[in-house]
């Protein structure tokens, strides 16, 4: 019993002094080398200009975006003439993906872009609804070269209006009750990593969003899963996980592009009355490429364990239908 005893404290030991050499590992990568980890263009880019050098890494531009808007105050573009206007222009652009808009809620979109096309693509966007889409943030992905369009991760372009840009199982009462403007605090990937890394005598309940086939093939050190298959089972999940949890616990929530904690954080800070809340910003493709960015020497730091599904067309149909899209954000 003894020997077990100390092995148990020994083993305890050796797991803290690895969070702090991890930690002290990431103080001097980060110090020597501070870059932007932002891959989102923002307002006032130059996008003909981006699209220009975008050009030079790769045939087309993976990209995607969504937002939450503001009841009352922004509205999505829902008139079905606009829309097709758009998906036209669209598709004389040769971009394929998918932009599902929905009223009460926002836009959630994903494409790929020829990259030279670029400026035209987001031109484009801001022609159908200025305010809207003035304040693109977008995700530059991956930069791909495939010698036939229909090697893309998108076969397609869909463009149309949803009830909610992403599907959460809430009844229409609930939909119009949650602000999803209004989700807690969002940590860029530093502060996560830190938090997640630090010594804190109480540590944050770190809940995974994702589907059970996600968690599976990776996750973060001392996630718990929801063991959904969709996300519409999570408020289930959440009350059974939070159940006796107070109500000023810190909670912190990661899923793969960000959109499901935004709903997540939304629904636990309004609903259940979780006053401590915080969010992976842009969910772990951010995390893992803020790691990329800081060089060589950062990517044996990542407390993700594993490898982080993306959805592509041999896995994902595009909600509502029976035909094979990949998935915007998620």
């Amino acid at each position: 019993m003894q020997f077990l005893v100390a092995l148990l404290l020994s083993t305890i030991m050796l797991l803290g002094l690895s969070l702090r050499l991890r930690r002290s590992r990431l103080a001097h990568v980060v110090g020597a080398r501070r870059i932007d980890t932002s891959l989102a263009a923002s307002k006032g880019t130059d996008w003909h200009a981006l699209g220009e050098q975008l050009s030079s890494k790769g045939q087309y531009t993976a990209v995607s975006f969504f937002k939450f808007a503001k009841r009352d105050r922004e509205r999505p573009v829902t008139d079905a003439t606009q829309l097709a206007t758009l998906k036209t222009k669209l598709a004389e652009l040769d971009i394929k993906g998918t932009l599902l808009v929905a009223a009460n809620e926002g836009y959630n979109g994903a494409f790929c872009v020829p990259s030279r096309k670029l400026g035209s693509f987001h031109d484009a966007l801001v022609a159908t609804d200025a305010t809207l889409f003035s304040d693109l943030d977008i995700n530059i992905g991956k930069s791909l070269d495939v010698s036939h369009p229909e090697k893309l991760p998108f076969k397609k372009l869909i463009v149309k209006q949803k009830k909610a840009v992403l599907t959460d199982g809430f009844s229409d009462e609930l939909a119009e009750e949650i602000d999803f403007t209004d989700a807690g605090e969002e940590l860029e990937p530093e502060a996560w990593h830190a938090e997640l890394s630090g010594d804190s005598e109480k540590p944050p309940i770190l809940i995974d969003c994702r589907n059970d086939y996600e968690s599976q093939m990776g996750t973060f050190d001392g996630a718990i899963g929801l063991n959904t298959t969709t996300f519409a089972e999570s408020w289930e999940r959440l009350d059974k996980v939070l159940e006796n949890v107070d109500k000023d616990a810190r909670i912190l929530t990661f899923c793969t592009g960000g959109i499901r904690c935004i709903k997540t954080n939304a629904w636990l800070k309004q609903k259940r009355g979780m006053t401590n809340i915080g969010r992976l910003k842009k969910g772990i493709i951010h995390y893992e490429q803020w790691l990329e960015s800081l060089g060589a020497d950062a990517s044996s730091l990542s407390l993700f364990n594993g490898e982080n599904f993306l959805f592509d067309r041999r896995r994902m149909f595009e909600p509502s239908t029976t035909e094979e899209q990949s998935s915007p954000s998620s």
